[in-house]
């Protein structure tokens, strides 16, 4: 039994090495600052790494028909979504969606019980949807927010919001992304804990 868990232990690490040390070929291709130091604990924990993260956006994306891979990005931000910018870039010839995202994380753990942990943790931080993803052919749990807004603000070219209501909307989401950046924080500070108590997230949580 202690050379299949030492086997175990020895292949996680590698994966864990070899995902880590590979590009990033996010749009954005760094991680964004928000979400930086939950990402930078996770892959100090020896049964933990991740695989995907954001931190929540504000975007426009344009988009001419039904596939996601089509949408051109006109407008994004991670931080405090600005009126005059998002103001200034909107205009088109098709459609135009206002979309506020939440924080997500992917995590790869090296057991059920550890995956367990992490999710009951998010969750104490305020996430309501964390869970395990997939089991095969790795442990992934993915954490993630329940704020969103979803607006379509131009249809066929013709701007769909007059000023005020559009100003209404950037605030609706910079609130929202407030409450995100609150769970983010909260997030750390559980991880910080546990880690510093050297539990390594293996013991339930009470």
């Amino acid at each position: 039994m202690f050379f299949i868990l030492l086997n175990i232990t020895m292949e996680f690490q590698l994966e864990k090495h070899q995902d880590l040390e590979r590009e990033d070929l996010s749009k954005k291709g760094s991680l964004d600052e928000g979400i930086k130091p939950v990402v930078e604990l996770i892959n100090t924990l020896s049964n933990y790494y991740t695989t995907s993260s954001c931190a929540g956006r504000t975007v426009l994306l344009e988009r001419s028909d039904n596939r996601k891979d089509h949408a051109k990005w006109l407008y994004a931000d991670h931080d405090t979504a600005d009126f005059d910018r998002i103001k200034k870039v909107l205009h088109s010839e098709t459609d135009v969606w206002l979309k506020q995202e939440s924080a997500i994380l992917h995590v790869c753990c090296k057991t059920i019980e550890n995956a367990d942990n992490l999710c009951k943790l998010a969750k104490e931080s305020g996430f309501k949807r964390a869970a395990i993803l997939h089991i095969t052919p790795r442990i992934i749990v993915e954490i993630f927010g329940t704020e969103r807004v979803d607006v379509r603000v131009i249809r066929d070219g013709k701007i769909l919001v007059h000023e005020d209501f559009l100003k209404e909307i950037i605030n609706e989401c910079n609130e929202k992304m407030e409450r995100n950046k609150m769970r983010i924080d909260r997030l750390f500070k559980v991880l910080q804990k546990r880690s510093s108590e050297k539990i390594e997230l293996t013991k339930k949580s009470v």
